[in-house]
């Protein structure tokens, strides 16, 4: 899916590149292509050919991505951040609450700082996780539906793209509190 968008995000760009030159003549276009990387290269290759099977379509029904489609899209896109939701919450509690337990007792700073520094703490390490989880994602989402990038490029394609990114983080957060399961309650602390 990460690929998938990544390629998307690619194509966007070298659309903008392409459409900033004017009066394209053969050479200047073979010119533009021996300045790209390969992945770049790759993209534009991909990108001309999904437009020109999207140009050979002659029905809207044949354009229009199905319900199918969508939801297979949407689910694609919202898996990465499933996993980014459950492992940014799930640092951030754990993370502020040592930090609220130890430095903040000692400090004497509020559980508000606590759980700040825990968030800092957290987007740090996502940082550092970015990468596994788009590997583990790509693993589990590997089939991507077929849309050519004029259907990706569809308000329906981006609205089931958003909602199943808002999902995911949301299912993703919901399941990143877990710790507060392990943890005491403060209640069970102040007795012991």
């Amino acid at each position: 899916m990460l690929a998938a968008t990544r390629l998307f995000t690619r194509q966007i760009r070298l659309r903008v590149r392409i459409r900033e030159r004017s009066g394209w003549t053969r050479e200047k276009a073979a010119a533009f292509a021996r300045q790209l990387d390969a992945p770049d290269r790759r993209a534009l290759q991909e990108a001309l050919n999904a437009n020109s099977l999207a140009y050979q379509r002659t029905s809207e029904s044949d354009v229009t991505p199905s319900t199918r489609q969508l939801v297979k899209w949407g689910t694609i896109c919202g898996i990465p951040f499933v996993g980014f939701g459950l492992i940014d919450n799930c640092i951030m509690i754990t993370a502020g609450e040592y930090i609220d337990m130890t430095i903040g007792a000692r400090l004497g700073i509020s559980t508000m700082a606590a759980a700040a520094l825990g968030n800092m703490v957290s987007d740090v390490s996502g940082l550092g996780l970015a990468g596994f989880i788009e590997t583990f994602s790509s693993k589990i989402a590997d089939r991507t539906p077929k849309l050519s990038s004029q259907q990706v490029q569809m308000r329906k394609s981006r609205i089931a793209a958003f909602l199943g990114r808002i999902i995911g983080v949301c299912l993703g957060c919901t399941l990143g509190m877990f710790p507060l399961l392990l943890m005491p309650s403060k209640e069970n602390a102040d007795t012991d």
